[in-house]
C-alpha cells in the first residue's frame, strides 16, 4: 500500500527493501535495519531514524522535516542528494529537564544542500551508544580487540560525550569505505561478553570476601567518576582538534567600500574535526558606512570635549577645552550622536544582512547550536573595519555566548618556556593619571584570587623595562591610564606620567614585550583611550591576546570595564565570554556616556588558544592529564591490580 504512516517497525530487518514514493509520516525504524533500503522521494516527515543502520540507503529527494536521527548509522554509500526539510533533530528525546532535542539548524530552515554537506561530516565515524553507563576497562580491551581483527582498517577514537542519565557515546573514526555495521556489531558483541567476563572473574577471585568487593565497587566508581569527568563534553582526540573547537575565521580579503569584499571566505572548526569547513561569500559596495562613521566619530568626539569641561574625565590627554559651554548644547550634541548611532548600526545590520553574505551566515547556524561558545575572529588589516561595531551583526543576537574578535592575516605561535608560579602574575602599570581615578583599577587588581599584582606607578622606560625581563615571567599585563594612536591605527603611544611623563611606542621595549610573551604572557589589557594601534603593534610581536578600546573612554566606563571584565574571567567564565559580558554591562551607563558599550575590542592572535583563569593559574605546573595518571596509578594500587594490569591501565589513560 506504500502507507506505513505513524506506524511502527521498531527493530524491523528491512534490508534492501522498496520503500520507494511510501508514505512514512511519523513512522517509528528505531533500531531497524534499512542496509541498501529505496527511499527515494518517501515522506519522512517527523519519523525517528533513532540508531537505524543505513549503509547504502536511498534516501534521493526524501522528505525529512523534523525527523529524528540520533545516532542513525550512514556512510559514503548513503545517499542524500536533494533531500527535502526544513529542520532534523539529533536526539530522540529531549535533554533532561529542557525540551531541547538538538535542533538543525539552531533557527531558520535549511538551504538547498546544507543537510548533505552537514551530514557528509559525520558519514565516516562509528557511534557507539552505551546507556547505562561503561565499563572502561571492558571497552579498551574490547577496543583493541576490535583493531586487531580488523588490522586493515584504521581505527581510532575521535571524540567520547556524556549525554547524562548514564548515556555516553563514543566516536570512532573509520575510513570512508569501511562496513559500519560490522565493526559496531563486532565491537558491541565483544564488549558483552567482556563485561560479563570481568564481573565472574572479580566474584571468583573475591568470592566470600564482600568486605574487599565493596572496597573494590566503591575505588572503581570513584576511578569511573573521574573518566566520567572527562567525558562531560566531547573529547578531541588531538590538541589541533581541542585548539579549533567552536572557532570561526572570517577571512575578508581584499576589497573596500566602494567596491565590496569580494574574496570572502569563512573557516570553521567543530568538534572532533581537525580540518575546518570553508565556505565562500562576498559584502556588497557599501559606501554610506564609512560616511556615517565619520560622523559619528566627530560627534563623539565633540561630545567627549563637552563632557571634560563638566569632569568626566577621559583616558586620553586633552590638548585644548571648550569654553561658553551650555547645557543645550550638550543635549543637542547627545541627540545627534543617538541619530548617527542609530543609523551606523542599520546599516552595518543591513549590510551583513545582504544576499551576498547570506552563505555565510547560513553556514555558521548550521554548524552550531544557540548555547555554544563560538569565537568568531574578524581577519583583516583594514582599520576601517576594526573600528565596526561588528556585535551587531544578528548572529550574535541568536548566540549570546559568541563574541568577535579582530585578527591580522597573519599570526604565529612563538615557543615558550613557563616558569612554575605559585600565582598568576600580573604587572599593573599606572601611567599619567592626571584627572583619572586609577585607584579603583589598583583595587580590582590588587582584590584577584589566586593573583599576585605588582604595581608600577609611573615608572620611566627602564624600570619599566626590567619589569618586563622579569625571569618569573607574567600572566597578564595591566595598563591604566593616558594612550591615544594615530588615524592610521598602526601606532600607539601610552604616558607613563612622572616628571619625565614619557610618551612610549610599544616597539621602543619591542625586545622586553618579546621576553615577556616568550615567558608566558597571554593578555595585555590596556584600559586606556583608543588603543587599536596598540594592538597592532603587540600582534606584530604574536602576543596571544590584547583588550583595547576602540575610541577614547570615560573615566567611570573604563573603571566599570576593568571590574566587570576581571569578576567574570577570575570567577571561571571564558575570556571571550567575560569579555562580551562586560562589555554589555556598559550600556547602563549609556544614558551618561553613549555608545560605551562600543568600546572594549579584543584582539586575537589567530595561532593561539584562548586561556582561562584556571589556565593561568596552572602555568608551568603538571598538566591535569599528568595528575590524573598519578591519580589513577594510586586507586589502582588501593584495588591490588597486578603489574600486569597496572601497565595495561596506564596505557589505555596515556592513549
Amino acid at each position: 500500500t506504500r502507507n506505513g504512516r505513524q506506524k511502527s517497525y521498531e527493530g524491523v530487518d528491512l534490508r534492501g527493501a522498496n520503500l520507494i514514493s511510501a508514505d512514512l509520516t511519523e513512522a517509528n525504524f528505531k533500531t531497524a535495519d534499512l542496509t541498501d533500503a529505496s527511499l527515494h522521494a518517501a515522506t519522512l516527515d517527523w519519523a525517528n531514524l533513532t540508531e537505524v543502520q543505513a549503509i547504502g540507503a536511498d534516501f534521493t529527494s526524501a522528505q525529512m522535516t523534523g525527523t529524528r536521527l540520533e545516532a542513525w548509522n550512514i556512510d559514503s554509500t548513503t545517499q542524500l542528494d536533494e533531500v527535502e526539510l526544513r529542520f532534523v533533530y539529533l536526539l530522540e528525546n529531549p535533554k533532561p529537564g529542557t525540551d531541547d532535542r538538538e535542533r538543525r539548524p539552531s533557527s531558520g530552515e535549511f538551504a538547498p544542500g546544507e543537510f548533505t554537506s552537514l551530514f557528509q561530516e559525520v558519514l565516516n565515524t562509528v557511534d557507539l551508544i552505551f546507556r547505562n553507563g561503561i565499563d572502561w576497562k571492558a571497552f579498551m580491551s574490547s577496543f583493541k580487540r576490535v583493531q586487531v581483527e580488523n588490522e586493515d582498517t584504521e581505527l581510532t577514537i575521535q571524540s567520547i560525550e556524556n549525554k547524562g542519565d548514564g548515556v555516553v557515546v563514543v566516536k570512532v573514526a573509520v575510513p570512508p569505505e569501511t562496513n559500519k555495521a560490522k565493526i559496531h556489531h563486532e565491537f558491541m558483541q565483544i564488549y558483552d561478553q567482556t563485561v560479563t567476563a570481568l564481573e565472574e572473574r572479580y566474584q571468583a577471585e573475591l568470592k566470600g570476601k564482600e568486605g574487599q568487593l565493596q572496597l573494590m565497587r566503591q575505588q572503581n566508581a570513584s576511578l569511573e567518576r573521574i573518566v566520567n569527568h572527562l567525558a562531560v563534553r566531547p573529547i578531541p582526540v588531538t590538541q589541533n582538534q581541542l585548539l579549533a573547537d567552536k572557532l570561526v575565521v572570517l577571512n575578508l580579503g581584499v576589497g573596500d567600500f566602494e567596491r565590496g569584499f569580494h574574496a570572502l571566505t569563512a573557516q570553521t572548526w567543530s568538534e572532533g574535526h581537525s580540518l575546518p569547513t570553508t565556505v565562500m561569500g562576498k559584502l556588497p559596495p557599501q559606501p554610506d558606512i564609512p560616511r556615517l562613521y565619520q560622523q559619528w566619530q566627530e560627534k563623539y568626539s565633540h561630545l567627549r570635549s563637552l563632557y571634560q569641561r563638566l569632569g568626566f574625565e577621559t583616558r586620553i590627554k586633552q590638548k585644548s577645552k571648550i569654553t561658553n559651554l551650555s547645557r543645550e548644547d550638550i543635549s543637542q550634541v547627545r541627540t545627534d550622536l543617538s541619530k548617527l548611532s542609530e543609523q551606523l548600526q542599520v546599516k552595518v545590520k543591513e549590510w551583513l544582512k545582504s544576499e551576498e553574505f547570506s552563505p555565510i551566515d547560513k553556514k555558521l547556524r548550521v554548524k552550531f547550536n544557540p548555547q555554544d561558545k563560538v569565537r568568531v575572529l574578524v581577519q583583516t588589516e583594514n582599520i576601517n573595519l576594526h573600528r565596526l561595531p561588528w556585535h551587531f551583526w544578528d548572529f550574535f543576537e541568536d548566540y549570546s555566548l559568541a563574541e568577535v574578535a579582530l585578527s591580522l592575516p597573519e599570526g604565529n605561535r612563538i615557543k615558550k618556556s613557563v616558569p612554575e608560579r605559585e600565582k598568576i602574575r600580573i604587572l599593573a602599570i599606572v601611567g599619567e593619571s592626571q584627572g583619572l581615578n586609577t585607584q579603583a583599577d589598583r583595587e580590582f587588581l590588587a582584590s584577584l584570587p589566586d593573583a599576585d599584582s605588582v604595581f608600577l606607578v609611573s615608572p620611566n622606560r627602564q624600570e619599566l623595562n626590567n619589569y618586563l625581563w622579569d625571569e618569573m615571567g607574567w600572566d597578564i599585563l595591566c595598563f591604566s591610564g593616558h594612550s591615544s594612536s594615530q588615524m592610521d591605527g598602526t601606532t600607539g603611544y601610552f604616558q607613563l606620567g612622572g616628571q619625565e611623563n614619557v610618551s612610549l611606542k610599544l616597539e621602543e621595549l619591542e625586545k622586553a614585550l618579546k621576553a615577556a610573551i616568550s615567558r608566558g604572557l597571554q593578555l595585555a589589557i590596556f584600559n586606556s583611550c583608543d588603543g587599536l594601534g596598540l594592538a597592532r603593534q603587540l600582534a606584530y610581536l604574536n602576543i596571544p591576546q590584547v583588550i583595547v578600546m576602540r575610541q577614547p573612554v570615560p573615566d567611570l566606563v573604563a573603571q566599570a570595564f576593568l571590574k566587570n571584565f576581571l569578576q567574570l574571567f577570575s570567577h571561571g567564565k571564558s575570556l571571550y565570554v567575560s569579555l562580551r559580558e562586560a562589555r554589555e554591562m556598559l550600556q547602563g551607563l549609556e544614558d551618561k556616556f553613549p555608545c560605551a558599550s562600543w568600546l572594549p575590542v579584543l584582539c586575537q592572535n589567530q595561532a593561539e588558544f584562548p586561556q582561562t583563569w584556571r589556565d593561568l593559574y596552572n602555568a608551568g605546573k603538571p598538566s591535569d592529564r599528568e595528575l590524573l595518571i598519578k591519580l589513577r596509578t594510586a586507586i589502582e594500587a588501593e584495588i591490588g591490580l597486578t603489574p600486569e594490569d597496572k601497565i595495561e591501565a596506564l596505557d589505555e589513560i596515556k592513549s
